[in-house]
């Protein structure tokens, strides 16, 4: 698929979404444009420096730092349009250059990871986008790949509020190859967060399954 998205790149190059540029789908320059967000606890919005879920909002079962690269308007919502509804899966490869910008050095037995989608929208796309970006970080980053999640209900919960969306979301995940998440450290990648609630879900079973310390790295966060 890699070698059929370069051929046709090179038939037919892409267009920056932004500023229409041929080229990338979104050029460097542009890149650059998007607004970078100050570290935050992702549940209090209280400032801290590394995006740490902060000691009144912690609990064993919740992140321990959820990394977010920019608020999720235009330009951000342009690009995961492309990714999940317009088969760009190079944005992928853009998605994930730019989380790991503003990721630390992660430990070296750090294992990627992602959370997955409605299986109902991985067979309309073909892909599961948040793998797509997930596998593309381990690659920048030279850490180990590795899908711990399955997907077990097929509920959207794009409209809902936190209560609902904490309530729906319940029960839609298990571990899988459990045996790498025993005491691990995971980096759980999502594309969007809106009310942190399914990646709370998601961290609650990989904690549940054996893993030591969770962190969550997300390209937008919704303004809500």
């Amino acid at each position: 698929m890699r070698v059929i998205n370069k051929i046709l790149g090179l038939l037919a190059p892409d267009e920056c979404i932004n500023c229409g540029d041929e080229g990338p789908l979104l050029c460097f320059g542009c890149q650059e444009s998007f607004p970078l967000l100050p570290g935050i606890c992702y549940l209090c919005r209280r400032p801290n420096r590394d995006f740490a879920t902060c000691n009144k909002c912690f609990a064993n079962k919740k992140p321990n730092n959820v990394w977010v690269r920019t608020v999720y308007e235009k330009n951000s919502k342009e690009l995961i349009a492309s990714l999940k509804f317009h088969h760009a899966r190079q944005a992928a490869d853009v998605v994930a250059s730019m989380i790991c910008e503003m990721l630390p050095l992660l430990p070296e037995d750090t294992i990627i990871t992602y959370v997955p989608a409605l299986n109902s929208h991985v067979r309309e796309r073909g892909y599961d986008q948040s793998r797509l970006i997930a596998q593309q970080v381990a690659r920048i980053t030279k850490r180990h790949y590795a899908p711990l999640l399955g997907r077990l209900g097929n509920e959207s919960q794009t409209t809902a509020n936190r209560v609902d969306r904490l309530r729906a979301i319940k029960g839609q995940f298990r571990p899988i190859h459990s045996y790498l998440t025993d005491n691990a450290t995971v980096l759980l990648i999502d594309d969007v967060i809106t009310t942190g609630a399914t990646i709370e879900e998601s961290t609650k079973i990989l904690k549940t399954a054996g893993a030591r310390v969770v962190y969550v790295a997300a390209f937008a966060r919704a303004k809500n």
